[in-house]
């Protein structure tokens, strides 16, 4: 179902000295294709060079080298020689490029040989690098050969040309004579592929709003067939959506081959074969540059993986805009509160906080208390957790020895009413008074026997449940 990608391979002769001889070129570019063909079968081949009038002589889709070589023997002899075309022959073949992505999956190999450097004006080459950055993942490389007879090996416009072939993931070679131009080319036989950086997670594409529509536009939507009847899908092979079984899921046919696809069933398949933007993909049948309506991939959007992603950064112009803010206030003053002492008595540190137990003193209608080592004690504090219990009376005294110091600790200290929250330490007291104390907590408690809630003294009835007691 997949398209088989082929590569083609365009050679840019932008070369105003006589540093090789035509016979040698024409060998060296038999050869060379001859061997690429061993390779890659499905390769094509193209030529662009400039002619004395400045106009370019270009072919491509070229299956032979006695093609290409009958272009430059005829072509040879009127080429330009007055000043280099560098930036303008490279923005020619990349705008080929361009318009041949729409159709067809395939990879491209710009080969150029340059004896001059170019001397445009910055304006065009920024307008070239933008370009170049959008091509590139398609992918699209590049290799610079400079001949040069001179001992001087840097030129003016070395600066950009590493730019650009470190940009698309070429080579700059500098050759002196025809063994080292020879051996440069059988370097350049072997094929080249995008390699994921990524081991361990897909790669994430950063690009701008401007590429984004550059890809957008490069892409057609589904078009709306006129026939509507027995309209089989190519990816489901079904007349109805397997997926949503609408019958009213009318298969869109794509602009160029007319294959029908269900919504749902293209759907899945961009987002398994997209070009690295999730609503454009290619066709499988023709290779077509596609594109789904976004609010489909939004309504969707779930059954994304979430490690695919894009992230669309702002063009520098826009990042340039200026923003009208308004005139911040200053804070007003902050009002600091009087220190107290008592109120830091309650403060835990976190590794106290972490050690701390819940539990709950006088059975099951008893209240919670959290218990906390500090300083070589145990603390018991009333918890904010609710008792299951509504009773609002005090619990039964409990007494617990500290397992390294033998010191009792208790919540039975309530020798300062005023300050309930307070921690308190347990003091002992007089036997009779804990025995006093049990015996009138009894003759105020009065509990349900059914539903278990305390009652106030005089009733018959539960005032909850409604038992007789």
């Amino acid at each position: 179902m997949s398209v088989k990608k082929i590569e083609e391979v365009i050679f840019y002769l932008d070369l105003t000295k006589n540093y090789v001889k035509k016979k040698d070129l024409l060998k060296l570019f038999e050869n060379y294709i001859e061997k690429r063909k061993e390779v890659n079968r499905n390769g094509k081949f193209g030529l662009l060079l400039f002619d004395n009038e400045d106009s370019p002589i270009f072919t491509s889709q070229k299956n032979s080298s006695m093609e290409i070589n009958k272009i430059i023997d005829e072509s040879w002899e009127s080429r330009s020689i007055r000043k280099s075309f560098f930036e303008k022959g490279l923005f020619y073949i990349l705008s080929y490029i361009t318009e041949s992505i729409r159709k067809r999956p395939k990879a491209y190999r710009i080969i150029i040989l340059s004896d001059t450097p170019s001397g445009l004006s910055e304006d065009y080459q920024k307008s070239l690098f933008d370009l170049v950055s959008k091509v590139k993942y398609f992918p699209t490389f590049i290799d610079i050969i400079r001949l040069s007879k001179e001992k001087k090996r840097f030129f003016d416009d070395e600066v950009k040309l590493n730019i650009l072939v470190s940009d698309t993931k070429g080579g700059i070679f500098y050759v002196k004579d025809k063994k080292e131009l020879t051996a440069t080319f059988n370097k350049l036989i072997n094929p080249k592929d995008l390699v994921n950086t990524f081991r361990h997670k897909p790669d994430q594409i950063e690009i701008s709003n401007e590429d984004l529509m550059f890809y957008s536009n490069l892409a057609k939507t589904l078009k709306e067939p006129l026939n509507k009847e027995n309209l089989v899908c190519y990816l489901c092979d079904n007349e109805i959506c397997p997926v949503c079984a609408d019958v009213y899921d009318i298969p869109m046919k794509c602009t160029d081959c007319g294959t029908a696809f269900h919504s749902c069933c293209v759907l899945d398949y961009s987002i398994d074969n997209n070009i690295g933007i999730p609503f454009i993909f290619r066709c499988p049948k023709c290779g077509r540059l596609l594109k789904l309506q976004k609010e489909v991939i939004r309504m969707h959007n779930k059954g994304i993986n979430q490690e695919d992603q894009i992230t669309e950064k702002d063009s520098p112009k826009k990042m340039q805009q200026k923003v009208n803010l308004d005139r911040v206030k200053p804070p007003e003053p902050l009002e600091f509160k009087k220190w107290e002492r008592g109120s830091q008595d309650r403060i835990i540190d976190e590794k106290d906080e972490r050690n701390a137990k819940y539990i709950r003193i006088g059975g099951f209608f008893g209240k919670t208390y959290k218990v906390i080592e500090k300083e070589g004690k145990i603390v018991y504090e009333k918890s904010i957790k609710p008792s299951k219990s509504n009773n609002n009376h005090s619990a039964s005294e409990s007494h617990f020895d500290h397992p390294k110091t033998g010191n009792i600790s208790s919540n039975a200290s309530l020798k300062n009413p005023t300050k309930p929250n307070q921690t308190r330490y347990w003091k002992p007291n007089l036997e009779s008074n804990i025995i006093q104390t049990k015996t009138n907590n009894r003759k105020k408690l009065k509990l349900c026997p059914i539903c278990g809630k305390s009652l106030p003294n005089g009733v018959d009835r539960c005032l909850y449940c409604g038992s007789k007691i």
